[in-house]
């Protein structure tokens, strides 16, 4: 009984370590300054400034 319940521990000690890693590696690349929201934000950048320049070129076209 006494090592059911020691392993029982150590499978909850192993289980909150792989939680803390996944959590830390989440804010890493989730944070403020991690890669991925770079990323997302440069990809949305250069959307808009695709739709303003399309949106431009429609309402100042004068080759109709």
């Amino acid at each position: 009984m006494k090592n059911y319940q020691n392993r029982q521990g150590q499978q909850l000690i192993e289980y909150m370590l792989v939680v803390t890693a996944v959590v830390v590696i989440m804010l890493i690349f989730l944070g403020p300054l991690g890669p991925m929201k770079r990323a997302i934000n440069d990809s949305l950048d250069a959307s808009v400034n695709y739709l303003e320049r399309v949106s431009r070129n429609v309402v100042f076209n004068t080759d109709q």
